[in-house]
């Protein structure tokens, strides 16, 4: 079977190879072969090749533009599971096929090993965040937060993730991550492109239904406010002035605003529930494993 998912530097997509290279081996896992496995991410809606397809885990959006649009299912595809609920309803699946995000089984490859420090709290922004603003780990350490970067390689990443007490995470993945260890987290939102649709989907699967905390401003380098101002036609000289006091005094309320937060109520699933969860998973995944040891084909007839 050969492994797909968005090869995106992020630390979600990059657990794909991480846990089904665990898990299946590479007695299964073939990149010149003519089944395709579809693991962890939101997948399901951008553009597929011919190739049979076998899903596991994996998540459909609401956001066409970036997802794109779900998929009508033929005979190409054999679902083992998706992702949560709303995927299952958006597909037309029944509801068992909706187990959880498969990235609740990293704990079983990376076993955790590393006792949280007394008061330390995580802060994951998304990918896309750090692009419209790369100073975030300076804001977080003037909140007192610790800055974990989701583009840094998984078993560091994970590592840094393990000696925190709670995380504030704008990265659905730092969340089930930190909720698969047994870390409290907390959702936020510092830009709109946070999609709802994919939260709600996997924090349901868990028993969970999310509220998230938004952020009171935006936040972009001050070479952006400056061409936002002279496209609005004010003076350059002025947009030069005032662009970052708007940086400053968004930075200040940003930071007021952070360390508001880490005081919320964090959230964190059932423990018995996640293990059966986990343990789910894990059943489904030998059954694919027993079903295509030889991967006999899937009919395109």
């Amino acid at each position: 079977m050969k492994l797909t998912y968005h090869s995106g530097k992020n630390f979600g997509d990059a657990l794909n190879p991480l846990i089904f290279n665990h898990f299946m081996g590479f007695n299964i896992l073939n990149e010149s072969s003519d089944v395709e496995l579809l693991g962890i991410g939101t997948i399901l809606g951008l553009k597929q090749s011919p190739l049979p397809k076998v899903v596991f885990s994996s998540g459909c959006s609401d956001n066409e533009a970036t997802y794109g649009s779900v998929p009508v299912l033929d005979e190409r595809y054999d679902i083992r599971c998706v992702r949560g609920p709303l995927t299952a309803k958006a597909l037309n699946l029944p509801p068992s096929t909706a187990v959880t995000d498969g990235a609740v089984l990293v704990r079983e490859v990376l076993p955790r090993c590393v006792e949280a420090v007394p008061g330390k709290i995580g802060f994951i922004p998304h990918h896309k965040s750090l692009d419209f603003y790369p100073y975030w780990s300076q804001i977080a350490q003037t909140c007192g937060l610790n800055f974990l970067d989701v583009r840094e390689e998984p078993k560091s990443f994970i590592q840094k993730l393990w000696q925190c007490e709670v995380v504030i995470t704008e990265a659905m993945h730092g969340a089930i991550v930190a909720d698969t260890y047994g870390i409290p987290w907390i959702p936020i939102k510092l830009y709109p492109h946070i999609n709802s649709f994919k939260w709600m989907d996997w924090s349901l699967s868990v028993g969970i239904e999310i509220q998230f905390l938004n952020s009171p401003v935006r936040l972009h380098t001050s070479n952006f406010f400056m061409q936002l101002m002279i496209k609005r036609r004010l003076p350059r000289l002025i947009s030069q002035t005032l662009a970052p006091l708007l940086l400053r005094w968004r930075i200040h309320r940003i930071v007021r605003w952070l360390k508001t937060t880490s005081q919320a109520e964090p959230y964190l699933s059932n423990r018995s529930h996640l293990d059966s969860l986990i343990t789910e998973l894990q059943a489904r995944l030998e059954t694919i494993k027993c079903d295509y040891m030889a991967e006999p084909a899937i009919s395109n007839e």
